[in-house]
């Protein structure tokens, strides 16, 4: 007799008889299968929530008990950084007073909601009709343009605040609003430049993707033109105190003491005092002051937990999170995007919103926009965009082929229509694991190289 089980406790080997929709909705399988690899796992996640596995309890029980599952290796990181989120940082003024702030006005919280209740706020609302019109004037330079020249305000901002002097609000609202537009109606373009940019693990650079995933987030979830400028201007600065951390501290490779994690929680609040030198950015603390605070009360400076936490600070935190997953920083190797997704997963209803994240994960697809893949046929290409009922098979952009001959100027291809049925993904890859000629040509295309400098 088969035994039905939440998505979270599968496990590779298991092997899935039947799942909570029938088979012809399923993107990748279409028959019982056994799962193989953590991303079988994402694959499903983002197609349904429980499975009927095999009810053989001795293999059940060895797979259970076996140091390679993905849980297991899951459970010991989700530990280990839930360990590292207990020390919280006492609130002082400055953190308590965006507090007031949102519990006065409720961080507009309403406007995303409207009308209804939080569930059905996140609903996607279609703006397939919007997109199109916008396509037709926001061009892929546009779009490459916008990028650049907000990451070259965000430099000049935070090196005006390293002389001591204070932010420019208007220079940085002028440069989201492109941004904001290419996000829209070039959301592909803009997730291709994070991923395939030059390793600069700046605050600035970091700053902009952020922003950049909480502006395609958000549109997803159906935020309207002034949501959008204010959930992306909080993510452009929602690091900004770190300016204010010894340099020390902000590249130690090990374990920080408890007096270090203490005065690396202090950059909240430098954040937030920052952002009082305008009338413009004053309301953006009520969204700062709370994107560390985690679901399960185990974030910080405050510890509160699960909808006390303002809608946009939750998106910030989450979004936040999956960036630095992706990024390589001093005390930790980047991941891959499907490492970090299953890693989310296994996070959520703990340090993130269970809703939130689902809905994250699904808009994000199997493999997100501008990761390289392998097909099974050997070609090589870029993900250009996600197919939400088919997230496993996204439209790809070839870029070379089996030989790592370059193609000139291919059309994409949809792998969820007909015509390529026959194709699937068959890995993710990494930059440097496609060949030096392909990735120029990629980034020639794009402008990147020429933009950058």
């Amino acid at each position: 007799m088969p035994r039905k089980i939440p998505i979270i406790q599968l496990r590779p080997g298991m092997k899935v008889v039947k799942t909570d929709i029938s088979w012809d909705k399923m993107p990748f399988w279409q028959s019982p299968f056994i799962v193989s690899t953590s991303e079988d796992i994402v694959r499903l996640t983002t197609c349904c929530a429980e499975v009927f596995i095999e009810s053989e309890e001795d293999k059940i029980n060895q797979i259970a008990t076996s140091d390679t599952s993905c849980s297991a290796v899951i459970s010991a990181e989700s530990d280990a950084r839930t360990q590292q989120q207990k020390t919280a940082v006492k609130s002082d003024g400055v953190v308590k007073e965006a507090y007031s702030g949102v519990q006065q006005e409720q961080l507009r919280t309403k406007e995303v909601r409207g009308k209804t209740a939080n569930r059905q706020s996140l609903k996607v609302i279609s703006a397939s009709t919007d997109k199109s019109i916008l396509r037709e004037k926001i061009t892929v330079n546009f779009a490459v343009q916008s990028y650049h020249r907000t990451l070259s305000v965000l430099k000049q901002s935070f090196d005006q605040l390293r002389m001591g002097k204070a932010l420019q609000a208007d220079l940085l609202e002028s440069s989201m609003m492109p941004l904001m537009m290419s996000s829209v109606a070039r959301p592909e373009t803009l997730a291709i430049i994070c991923n395939l940019k030059e390793e600069k693990n700046t605050l600035e650079q970091k700053s902009l993707d952020v922003a950049v995933l909480c502006l395609m987030f958000g549109r997803s979830l159906g935020m309207n033109k002034k949501q959008l400028q204010r959930l992306g201007m909080a993510a452009l600065l929602h690091d900004v105190g770190m300016l204010k951390i010894p340099a020390h501290i902000l590249k130690q490779k090990d374990t920080l003491s408890s007096a270090q994690r203490v005065h690396m929680q202090k950059h909240v609040e430098h954040s937030c005092r920052l952002m009082n030198v305008s009338e413009k950015l004053i309301p953006l603390k009520s969204i700062i002051a709370f994107h560390h605070e985690r679901y399960d009360g185990q974030g910080y400076p405050r510890g509160i937990k699960g909808n006390r936490i303002p809608l946009e600070a939750r998106i910030l935190g989450l979004v936040a999170t999956y960036e630095a997953m992706i990024r390589q920083r001093e005390y930790a190797q980047r991941l891959s995007t499907t490492q970090a997704l299953r890693d989310l997963y296994r996070l959520r209803n703990k340090a993130f919103d269970s809703q939130l994240t689902e809905r994250f994960i699904k808009s994000m697809g199997v493999y997100p926009p501008g990761t390289l893949v392998q097909l099974n046929n050997g070609y090589v290409g870029m993900v250009v965009s996600v197919n939400e009922s088919l997230p496993s098979r996204p439209c790809v952009q070839m870029v070379c082929n089996p030989d790592g001959a370059t193609l000139d100027n291919p059309e994409p291809i949809n792998l969820a229509s007909k015509d390529y049925i026959k194709l699937q993904v068959a890995k993710a890859l990494e930059p440097d694991k496609v060949p030096s000629e392909a990735l120029q040509q990629i980034k020639d295309n794009l402008g990147i190289a020429a933009q950058a400098a």
